[in-house]
């Protein structure tokens, strides 16, 4: 699929004002570029991003961002974390009254509009993106969405294609050569395989979950807590399970915005302080511990990629790199478990001579007392990195949505 034969697609100038603008199934993030070439990201309330979540107040006005999430306590039933999840809804119930799934994600698109008008004085070209597996339907409702939050007519590009361009630009991929995008959200997986033809990008396979996200992981990580505060404080548990007026709904909020906190600080460092309303000592998560809980997530994120390969009839030594996308992507894991197999997982864990990616010695790392066995993430083998071996693994590179991204990348051994 060329970008220039998507539908709604348009031309952009480059002497002028553009926005490129990705609606994400938890957070919205948009990048300005001005007029002189420089890109800058959009703003909201001094951030890069705005969770996309959206709140119908009592008076008619969908709040959004942040001010959503602030008011959700106050009427759960009001309140939507995920309008991109309900695209193929005609309308979303919050509260009593039925609001249509176009002004749902209008809302956070005219958020966007508002800030670029205060930088640009108008609303300049945009581009907007959007899974690769959506169809016609869904296309439209989006472009549909942008036309009521007051944008000129979009220009609508596969989120795949977004990515291998922002890819090429620091590391061009010889013509043929083939991308593998893994975009890992907050509340999708996305995984396509991207090819370069020379003047145009075309997705040669796709795979993915639309159900696997971040937001599980977390969930995975408070139903690992969930254990511990069961056996010892029973009642903070239930009431943060079950919630029975607006401050115990504001406690669950807090816990879980914590949990999520703390798995994005075990990106940068191996413990994290998780702190429970109603308790006077934190928890404390490891890597470990994350690794562990995690390791059925990741594993069927990465057997996604593996089984897009498959169908393409592709091996990982043709791909030219693999680029990770999105926040989850930056969970601490192996990259080489990415294109693994399962056949190579158990021979590993049948060689003495392997041992797990982030050991630095032999000795074994103390596991958290309170853990229970956990199937882990499967390692990888101790191999030299001779030279050839690495020519023959793709690079991977991670790029966070609406951060800057680490920018590091790193050459894995194949199996």
């Amino acid at each position: 699929m060329a970008p220039g034969d998507f539908p709604g697609a348009t031309s952009v100038s480059v002497d002028m004002w553009a926005v490129g603008i990705d609606l994400g199934t938890s957070n919205t993030v948009a990048i300005l570029r001005s007029p002189d070439g420089r890109t800058r990201p959009v703003l909201f309330d001094g951030q890069p991003v705005l969770p996309s979540a959206v709140y119908l107040d009592h008076d008619g006005t969908l709040r959004v961002g942040t001010d959503a999430q602030r008011m959700a306590p106050l009427d759960p039933a009001r309140f939507e974390p995920n309008p991109k999840r309900r695209i193929d809804e005609e309308s979303v119930l919050l509260g009593d009254r039925p609001v249509p799934i176009v002004d749902l994600l209008a809302a956070p698109l005219r958020e966007i509009a508002r800030s670029v008008t205060v930088t640009a004085g108008h609303l300049p070209p945009a581009v907007l993106t959007c899974p690769v597996a959506w169809g016609p339907i869904r296309r439209e409702r989006l472009q549909r969405a942008a036309a009521a939050a007051g944008w000129p007519a979009v220009r609508v590009l596969p989120e795949p294609i977004a990515a291998a361009r922002y890819f090429t630009l620091s590391r061009p991929i010889p013509p043929g050569g083939t991308l593998a995008i893994f975009d890992f959200g907050g509340g999708t997986l996305d995984v396509a395989l991207v090819r370069n033809d020379g003047a145009t990008f075309t997705v040669v396979g796709t795979g993915g979950a639309e159900d696997l996200g971040g937001l599980d992981i977390d969930a995975a990580v408070v139903a690992h807590l969930g254990h511990l505060l069961a056996a010892r404080h029973p009642e903070v548990w239930t009431q943060l399970i079950r919630p029975a007026d607006e401050l115990a709904r504001r406690h669950r909020k807090m816990f879980w915005d914590d949990v999520r906190a703390a798995k994005e600080t075990l990106s940068r460092a191996t413990t994290a302080p998780i702190p429970v309303p109603g308790v006077s000592a934190s928890l404390h998560l490891t890597r470990d511990e994350l690794d562990q809980v995690a390791a059925p997530l990741l594993n069927r994120a990465t057997g996604e990629l593996t089984a897009a390969l498959h169908r393409a009839r592709l091996t990982p030594d043709r791909l030219a790199g693999i680029f990770l996308v999105g926040g989850t992507s930056r969970v601490p894991w192996s990259p080489a478990s990415c294109t693994r197999t399962p056949e190579s997982r158990r021979r590993s864990s049948n060689n003495r001579n392997y041992r797990s990616p982030k050991a630095p010695s032999p000795s074994p790392r103390k596991a958290s007392p309170h853990l229970a066995p956990h199937p882990r993430l499967a390692p990888f083998p101790r191999i030299r990195r001779r030279r050839a071996e690495r020519s023959r693994w793709p690079r991977i590179r991670h790029r966070s949505r609406g951060t800057s991204g680490c920018g590091r990348g790193c050459s894995a051994p194949p199996a």
